[in-house]
């Protein structure tokens, strides 16, 4: 794993190197004012010590240098970097790169690498990317990739991936391959997919993750779980998300799994009624826990379910109501109040009842509405508000 150290405001820096047959431990002599680290593998006796240096010439132009030492290997550098008008390595909403490093090893053999890199992101509500790259070595080997990613979905539950590669020059054969993989997250679980073809070979591979919770109300599947995580119960919520878990909503059954909570610390567990139907209304949409380590924990959240409308009303003599004017159930409890236009919304209806409109703090009655539902079809989500014209009767 590269180590990296800075010291000065020139920005000096040393890195060591690990060596594909003789990975280095940690440091044993750091000389870090210097600039310079010297590691050292007993086992082996293999050594490297590098060092590079920074030096700010103009605002427009920065110099840099460096040498590397080994037994065996000896690599110089130099370079340059330029301060332009187009920013660090992005034009706008692209992202570019080019870059031509040329290496001599301890033989007297000189080599010189071109590389050079595009990113173009696509889309705003959905976001995705398209990138290319292409190298080139002194010995004519090119090799090229271009790859397509993004994510769909309200959540950006589905992500996606293709990329193609190709190599060719330098007396290698020319050698073509492709890959891609999608990755979609539901409530109950984690579907992943990938393929890849190339010369003389292709595969494949479909996986699944998820979890079951067992608890007082039944089992639920979950996405994936945590050592400690919860359950929440909110009656008749089916379709409601959780802002905190992306992509887990409650199920037909009133209950959904929060996958990962973190011990000792306050976690709020938050719901969105987006999605949710029009009969049924989020008494409360936010919790807070601390739970311990391990713990599962169970939420539940209070609802008022019910059939629910846009009641638009008039009195006999075709005046509006009162703004702000009370409106109750056979029960004398609360279920709307009067907004402009005369109208309100009502929830926690029968199929068919009275209302009261009241008004003031003795509650004095104004009038009276008789109602009944429209018939629909069983087992329909309610996703909009039924507009009805109704009178509202003398007391």
């Amino acid at each position: 794993m590269d180590r990296e150290f800075r010291t000065g405001p020139m920005g000096d820096f040393c890195r060591p190197r690990e060596d594909a047959e003789h990975p280095l431990p940690p440091p044993r002599l750091a000389m870090i004012r210097n600039a310079l680290v010297i590691d050292q593998v007993e086992r082996t006796g293999f050594a490297l010590a590098t060092f590079m240096r920074y030096a700010g010439i103009s605002n427009m132009f920065t110099a840099y240098g460096g040498a590397s030492l080994s037994q065996g290997y000896t690599a110089l550098m130099l370079g340059g970097a330029f301060n332009t008008s187009f920013g660090a390595n992005r034009y706008k909403n692209l992202s570019y790169s080019f870059q031509v490093s040329r290496q001599r090893a301890a033989d007297g053999k000189a080599t010189t690498l071109y590389y050079a890199s595009l990113s173009i992101p696509l889309g705003k509500t959905q976001p995705a990317s398209v990138s290319a790259s292409m190298s080139r070595d002194g010995k004519g080997r090119l090799g090229m990739q271009s790859t397509l990613s993004g994510t769909l979905g309200v959540d950006n539950d589905l992500s996606y991936g293709a990329t193609v590669n190709h190599a060719s020059g330098g007396g290698q054969d020319r050698q073509t391959a492709a890959s891609g993989n999608v990755y979609y997250r539901t409530s109950v679980g984690d579907l992943s997919g990938s393929v890849g073809v190339g010369s003389g070979y292709t595969q494949g591979s479909v996986g699944m993750r998820g979890g079951v919770v067992a608890h007082p109300g039944g089992i639920t599947l979950a996405p994936s779980l945590s050592e400690t995580f919860g359950v929440v119960e909110v009656p008749d919520a089916e379709g409601a998300r959780l802002v905190n878990a992306p992509g887990v909503k409650v199920n037909g059954s009133g209950y959904a799994v929060v996958p990962y909570l973190t011990p000792y610390s306050t976690n709020a567990v938050d719901l969105d009624p987006k999605g949710l139907s029009t009969d049924v209304e989020l008494q409360t949409t936010s919790q807070q826990v601390a739970p311990r380590a391990g713990a599962i924990v169970l939420l539940k959240y209070e609802t008022k379910s019910g059939p629910s409308a846009l009641f638009q009303a008039r009195r006999a003599d075709g005046t509006a109501l009162p703004f702000g004017a009370t409106v109750v159930d056979e029960k004398q409890e609360l279920i709307g109040m009067v907004g402009q236009a005369s109208k309100f919304i009502a929830r926690g209806l029968q199929d068919k009842g009275q209302l009261t409109v009241t008004l003031g703090e003795d509650a004095a009655v104004l009038c009276r509405i008789d109602y009944e539902m429209p018939v629909r079809e069983k087992g329909r989500k309610a996703d909009g508000y039924k507009l009805m014209d109704v009178n509202c009767d003398p007391a």
